[in-house]
């Protein structure tokens, strides 16, 4: 009986050091998977903080685009003589600034450690549906159209003293201009206004997207930042 009895305690001792061998053990592992969660949050916030700073550097600039757009639509509606500084309108309402930056997308292969199963959804769309899609915004077909029709009815101004186009130094005039080669013409022409109704069309249609997609990267971090405890800067 007293053998019996030995036995039993040693087999519970046993049973207790291999249950805390084993919450130890569980214990480090979930640390471990903590630190490589955090850290993969802290590297997708600041990749997603990066993506911001173009996000919206790209959308200052098609509202800047958007903005000549407007000028040269009320001067042509109120038949108003040629301005020098309309060159650069000219210039700035058919640029296309998507080449000008490419989407980070390495937060993608991190998501799968992210133990909250909402926010790592919610970062997954962000990633394959939201930011992949922005840089496709393509219109080839008007593209040519634009091309074609400024070499024939433009002459090109540049002056290189006077700024660039540069994703971070866009509030600078631009390098180059386009001046008609006859103003009062390109007032009337149904061809340049067809032109110039289908950027505004494009160029509203990218505003939209760029104003959803930075207002899901904002809400996105924001989320990380209540998670984690992480400034996303």
């Amino acid at each position: 009986m007293k053998t019996q009895t030995k036995i039993n305690i040693a087999i519970g001792v046993v049973a207790t050091i291999l249950l805390f061998v084993f919450m130890t053990y569980k214990q480090v592992e979930k640390g471990k998977h903590k630190k490589l969660e955090i850290e993969a949050l802290f590297s997708i916030c600041y990749e997603l903080n990066r993506n911001l700073v173009d996000l919206n550097s790209e959308l200052s600039s098609d509202m800047k685009s958007l903005k000549s757009y407007k000028k040269i639509d009320s001067i042509f509606k109120l038949d108003l003589a040629y301005r020098d500084e309309l060159k650069y309108d000219f210039y700035l309402v058919i640029q296309d600034y998507g080449s000008y930056f490419d989407i980070e997308t390495q937060g993608i292969s991190r998501v799968n450690v992210i133990k909250d199963d909402t926010l790592g959804v919610n970062i997954r769309e962000l990633y394959k549906y939201d930011l992949r899609s922005l840089p496709i915004i393509r219109y080839s077909d008007l593209d040519i159209d634009i091309r074609e029709y400024y070499q024939n009815h433009f002459k090109i101004f540049e002056n290189k003293q006077e700024g660039d186009v540069s994703l971070r130094n866009r509030n600078k005039l631009p390098s180059k201009g386009y001046k008609p080669n006859d103003f009062e013409r390109l007032k009337n022409d149904p061809h340049y206004r067809s032109i110039l109704d289908k950027l505004l069309k494009r160029r509203n249609h990218k505003i939209n997207m760029y104003k959803q997609t930075i207002h899901k990267v904002e809400k996105t971090m924001r989320r990380i930042e209540n998670y984690t405890g992480i400034v996303c800067i």
